[in-house]
């Protein structure tokens, strides 16, 4: 891919919510234990670690570009802790699959990871990718704690990996354009800003139903490996369906996207 290419890959992913400034720039030179240093006529191999709604979407918009694009990209491989769902990705793309997470770290062939896990398993799937030489798209939020964000600022510099945190409301086109109506003074003096957040379903509140016969006894496609999902949280051992229920994602996620890209639009208004 040339590089006028691979620039058009960047911006175009971005517009597609998956801003690409991003975490599939593979730069040679650095710390790696892992992954390959990329040519520019070479196609870029991307796993996805989290194959649920926000996974299965990202993994399309990879392979949707690859597709238009002279083969820019491709998916080699998958991860889900629920064999369910690492089959029909693993399927849709004719690609491996793995419960794992590690084995997909292991594999020299991947450039770059896209993290789109629950919460809780971010900071640690990230810092393994860079140690392993990949580079990162991060679903939001990026952590839990500030010292997390400042270990994942210091193994960036360490390893010289490029790790993007996406978040729709910094990169879809219509974020944009509100900043630059806010910065251009087109509605005025801005002295408060005030958001809010309605969906008018069940299901577009996100609140589907679990499959009930799945869960760490499931057998066959049923199965989740429960104690590889819970074990980077500070969560005490309960129910799959429980445990589930109970990280209800919009309270904490939506808060934190609409929070910081409020931030970022006004920031030199209400910042300086």
């Amino acid at each position: 891919m040339s590089s006028a290419n691979r620039r058009d890959f960047m911006k175009t992913v971005g517009a597609a919510g998956l801003t690409a400034s991003s975490a599939l720039a593979s730069r040679a030179g650095g710390k790696m234990t892992g992954g390959r240093v990329l040519g520019a006529n070479d196609r870029i191999n991307i796993a996805v670690i989290g194959c649920g709604g926000r996974g299965r979407s990202d993994a399309q918009s990879f392979a949707d570009f690859g597709e238009k694009n002279n083969g820019a990209c491709q998916i080699v491989a998958v991860c889900d802790v629920y064999e369910k769902r690492k089959r029909a990705v693993s399927e849709r793309h004719k690609c491996d699959g793995f419960l794992d997470y590690r084995e997909v770290l292991a594999r020299k062939d991947v450039d770059a990871v896209v993290i789109a896990t629950p919460d809780h398993w971010h900071s640690k799937m990230a810092l393994d990718a860079m140690d392993h030489g990949k580079d990162v798209y991060l679903e939001k939020p990026m952590c839990h704690t500030n010292d997390e964000a400042k270990l994942l600022v210091n193994t960036v510099k360490e390893t010289k990996r490029v790790l993007q945190v996406g978040s729709q409301t910094t990169s879809a086109d219509q974020w944009w354009k509100a900043k630059k109506a806010i910065a251009d003074g087109m509605i005025g003096q801005m002295i408060m800003s005030q958001g809010s957040y309605h969906r008018n379903s069940t299901g577009g509140e996100w609140n589907y139903t679990i499959d009930p016969n799945a869960g760490p006894d499931g057998k066959g496609e049923d199965y989740i490996d429960w104690k590889t999902w819970q074990a980077a949280s500070m969560c005490s051992r309960t129910s799959a369906r429980c445990r589930i229920l109970s990280i209800w994602w919009p309270t904490m996620r939506r808060g934190t996207r609409w929070c910081s890209a409020r931030r970022w639009q006004t920031r030199n208004i209400f910042l300086a």
